[in-house]
């Protein structure tokens, strides 16, 4: 049996608890019995004191006298409750909205106002037609006799003047505008050829070649004529403030063909390399395979394609002369690589006898590197003749 009041286990007969002092007249009930471990446990305990097992579903193992098992309640079953599947409308579509209707309104005009107005308006267009007919008749009929003359009369060559270019201008190369000719014939300052020159010893041109990527390699050089054979040209060209001297062999028609240095060595061309084809005219083209062999034999081909494109008004140091313009590629291989690709673009001024300036541009493919150098004419002088240039 156990104490009600502290549940502590006692002996059968005793009248008071031993732990508590209550009394035990009344025979306490007995707890719940562990279902693992078996210990009795104080009635009302929901975990065995042993090991804890819960016991609140443990049966108790003797109940008080006049107790009463509890009758189990039947469970009601609730019916399920009917879902109704909510169907998805989709939201209402608002109108597009509808432009607003634009009124026109007019303001009232007084009529006075309102007839000067349109009167004005019709003279306007009387002046329009008659300029727009009096424009068609002149383009139908032809330029007037005196243009046509001026087209029709032959032009001479620009003077030369040794005036510097204006300050601020983009360029110093400037198109010579051709004369006022009728539709169907060509300007007449385009049709110009330039016929070989008369080359003597003792011509003189000095030039000025400046390098854009490098200025140390700046510097100017002096060409005079030393030699004039049936069908070569001779020039010693000496660079300025150096020691440096060579003889550069053309032909007649300056097609260069050797290079001889002083120490003997000499590069050939074969052909000669055709800067230059006369007569010069717009229009005309040539190309030429050439090769170059230096003095140890080693070559290289140059594959020249050249086209002359039109007179120009150019001004150099020297002054400024009517050119034209010449447009020359040099693919230079070895072995049947190409090693160089490079681009001329020069003037070619009849008065001066030589290119007055050359645009060079070369491409390295196995570099990636590009160089540009311009090459101007400082000063000339030729014999026989009042024409020189010196720069001002």
């Amino acid at each position: 049996m156990y104490c009600r009041s502290c549940g502590a286990s006692l002996k059968e007969g005793v009248k008071f608890c031993s732990k508590c002092g209550a009394g035990v007249d009344v025979p306490a009930a007995e707890g719940s019995r562990c279902p693992t471990c078996g210990a009795i446990n104080r009635p009302g305990t929901k975990f065995c004191r042993q090991d804890g097992t819960p016991l609140v579903d443990a049966q108790v193992t003797s109940q008080e006298p006049g107790a009463e098992a509890p009758v189990a309640q039947p469970i009601r079953e609730v019916p399920a409750i009917a879902v109704r599947p909510i169907r998805a409308e989709p939201p209402p579509v608002e109108p597009a909205p509808q432009p607003w209707p634009v009124r026109s309104e007019v303001s009232a005009v007084p009529s006075g106002s309102g007839t000067l107005r349109l009167w004005l308006a019709l003279c306007g267009l009387v002046m329009l037609a008659a300029a727009g007919g009096g424009y068609w008749y002149f383009k139908r009929q032809g330029a007037s006799p005196a243009v046509a003359e001026t087209a029709l009369a032959p032009m001479k060559e620009t003077p030369r003047t040794s005036a510097a270019a204006a300050p601020g201008s983009e360029s110093d190369v400037q198109e010579e505008s051709p004369a006022p000719a009728k539709s169907e014939m060509p300007p007449q300052v385009q049709s110009r050829v330039a016929d070989l020159p008369q080359v003597s010893v003792g011509d003189r041109w000095v030039t000025e070649v400046v390098d854009h990527q490098d200025s140390m390699l700046n510097y100017r050089a002096e060409r005079t004529v030393t030699e004039v054979g049936p069908d070569r040209i001779f020039t010693s060209v000496r660079t300025l403030g150096k020691d440096y001297v060579r003889v550069v062999e053309y032909t007649g028609e300056w097609a260069l063909v050797a290079t001889h240095l002083r120490s003997g060595a000499t590069t050939t061309y074969s052909p000669a390399l055709p800067y230059v084809s006369f007569p010069v005219q717009p229009g005309k083209s040539w190309q030429e395979r050439v090769v170059e062999t230096d003095a140890e034999g080693k070559q290289r081909v140059h594959d020249v394609s050249a086209r002359v494109e039109a007179w120009e008004s150019v001004h150099v140091p020297a002054g400024t002369f009517s050119a034209v313009k010449i447009v020359l590629t040099d693919d230079i291989s070895k072995d049947g690589v190409v090693v160089q690709q490079g681009q001329d673009v020069s003037w070619y001024a009849p008065e001066a006898r030589r290119t007055i300036k050359t645009e060079e541009m070369s491409f390295d493919p196995a570099t990636g590197e590009r160089r540009r150098r311009t090459i101007s004419l400082v000063e000339y002088a030729l014999q026989g003749t009042q024409s020189s240039g010196r720069m001002p």
